[in-house]
């Protein structure tokens, strides 16, 4: 076995690779859901046993709940910012009046997404990528959608 370990250095990439020797006779999962899916099981049953340890454990698990979840909400922004890059956004409207004096940025846009939405509602395909004003309180702050549903509404 010591052999073996012996055979199996390497050195890549300015690192040593190593096969570390196993057990052979522990029985062979065959992938890593079946370990996590066991382990969780057995701290199920650690925790019924034994509810002062969930007790003691809740906000350490919930911290990393958080964790999971805001890096999977990041994983899906940059999954649909990938999405964008890669589709080749086309701009449906130019904005006007682009002078300092008039109105202020805000008013501009507006008007600029809400004319040619309701000149040309026609323009819009389902999978379109657009901005929705979105429920914040900063005015300037903006959603990316993708349109689900063309609804035809007479002009």
């Amino acid at each position: 076995m010591l052999e073996q370990f012996d055979e199996s250095i390497k050195f890549k990439d300015w690192r040593y690779e190593v096969k570390l020797p196993r057990k052979f006779d522990i029985i062979d999962h065959l992938n890593n859901y079946d370990v996590a899916e066991r382990r969780f099981e057995y701290l199920v049953t650690r925790f019924r046993k034994n509810p002062s340890l969930f007790k003691d454990q809740e906000a350490v698990m919930q911290e990393d709940m958080d964790k999971v979840k805001l890096e999977l909400q990041e994983a899906a922004e940059r999954e649909l910012q990938d999405f964008i890059s890669s589709q080749g956004v086309t701009r449906k409207f130019i904005t006007e009046h682009d002078v300092p004096w008039w109105g202020g940025f805000y008013e501009r846009l507006v008007k600029c997404v809400k004319d040619p939405s309701w000149k040309n509602s026609r323009i819009w395909k389902i999978r379109d990528v657009v901005l929705i004003h979105g429920t914040h309180k900063s005015k300037m702050l903006w959603d990316l959608g993708i349109i689900k549903e063309v609804i035809d509404v007479p002009v």
